[in-house]
């Protein structure tokens, strides 16, 4: 045997002990559920937020239950800033990648904001003590590319603007839609809104594979627009939760960041319509809140 061979069968040694220490890692990792994962590892990526707040927990206990249900569908309301695409879109997708094999799809209003939620989870996994060490970011040159090596299996994650879907593309791991519809600031016409739910029910639909998650999540623009007619789906378990009474029990949804005293400047400084619609979950009227382009662009 040459002195070459035995420095490559040393090699080939180290590497073998590299991904059988990366999967006993990963066995090592709370993933009993969803909940579990954002309590435990993923929460170290914000140590600025307590994830103890219950309107978290809320949240990845609905997941939880889609993930284990037959359809694995599921559609959700939530207002802005209370960490809907961090925990919905951002946690999911990770956890999903470390409990399974296979690619996942992020599909948001504009495929610059889509590759914004890249940026935002690989930074979030750059910061995180656990996810750094277990994810070997292959395209570390790329800000919003995402391709990682956890121990023997290798993910991506593909991502578009929901107008530039592409036919043919099919995962496994989870597919998020992240607030398909643009905001109040930045809203669709109502002929965009039609074209937007065409192109879910024809293209995005259809991307997971048999046994693949699709969650969709946003918040409201019009009582027509593709949230309320997936909430009227029988096949999508559906969450709605107001920043105001989201429920019985709270006078709020996020008490730590948005009590009631702040929600009440952020109302008179957007406005009520604006407030309405993307804290309340109740848009305004479509007569009120839909112009057209060139209205709305002046």
């Amino acid at each position: 045997m040459k002195f070459e061979d035995i420095i490559k069968y040393d090699d080939s040694f180290k590497e073998l002990a590299d991904i059988l220490e990366k999967k006993e890692e990963t066995e090592l990792l709370n993933l009993s559920s969803f909940d579990a994962f954002v309590q435990d590892i993923f929460s170290l990526s914000y140590p600025q937020f307590s994830f103890r707040s219950w309107h978290i927990r809320k949240i990845c206990s609905f997941i939880d239950s889609v993930l284990n249900s037959e359809n694995k569908m599921a559609v959700m309301a939530l207002p802005r800033y209370h960490l809907k695409s961090t925990i919905s879109g951002h946690a999911l997708t990770l956890y999903r990648f470390l409990k399974c094999y296979g690619d996942a799809f992020y599909c948001s209003y504009k495929d610059e904001l889509a590759g914004i939620h890249l940026s935002n989870i690989k930074r979030e996994v750059e910061s995180n003590p656990i996810l750094s060490k277990m994810m070997i970011d292959l395209k570390s040159r790329s800000e919003s590319g995402i391709h990682y090596k956890i121990g023997n299996k290798k993910v991506r994650l593909y991502s578009a603007g929901v107008f530039s879907v592409k036919r043919g593309i099919h995962v496994d791991s989870v597919v998020v839609s992240d607030d398909l519809l643009g905001t109040v600031e930045n809203p669709m016409t109502l002929g965009e809104l039609e074209k937007a739910e065409r192109m879910f029910n024809q293209e995005i639909i259809n991307i997971p594979n048999k046994g693949c998650p699709l969650i969709v999540f946003g918040t409201t623009i019009d009582y027509s627009d593709l949230l309320f007619k997936l909430k009227d789906n029988s096949e999508f378990m559906n969450l709605w939760m107001p920043a105001i009474h989201p429920d019985k029990e709270h006078e709020v949804l996020w008490e730590d960041v948005f009590d009631k005293k702040t929600l009440d400047i952020k109302k008179r400084a957007s406005g009520w319509k604006a407030f309405s619609t993307e804290f309340l979950l109740t848009p305004v009227s479509a007569t009120e809140a839909f112009l057209t382009r060139e209205e709305i662009d002046r």
